[in-house]
């Protein structure tokens, strides 16, 4: 973060490369995510910010293989699908977010 800050995208982007390759090597965790933000997600959205939209969707979909449904990573892929120019792809997370959040709320009204 503090190499972004600078201006000097190319060695941050690096850097979190290999977090999100040493985090993607350690074994799953049950229960919550033992982390706030997983590498590849913070990854890909300083490659959304750096104009890298194919890039930044395969490392929300990195994010997403470890933790899915996770919305934080669904909307930065959903982001990622608009800036490519893919909308069908952007409808498809948007009605899974949907989705999502209508569970959720279910869920709140059963209990």
């Amino acid at each position: 973060m503090i190499e972004a800050a600078e201006g000097r995208t190319d060695q941050a982007l690096a850097t979190l490369r290999k977090a999100a390759d040493a985090e993607a090597a350690m074994p799953f965790e049950f229960g919550p995510p033992f982390v706030d933000k997983p590498a590849a997600e913070l990854l890909g959205e300083m490659l959304l910010d750096a104009g890298k939209p194919q890039e930044a969707r395969s490392a929300f979909e990195a994010a997403l293989a470890r933790a899915p449904d996770r919305t934080a990573s669904l909307e930065g892929l959903g982001k990622a699908a608009r800036a490519a120019g893919d909308t069908d792809g952007w409808k498809r997370i948007q009605a899974r977010l949907r989705a999502i959040r209508l569970r959720g709320k279910a869920l709140d009204a059963h209990n």
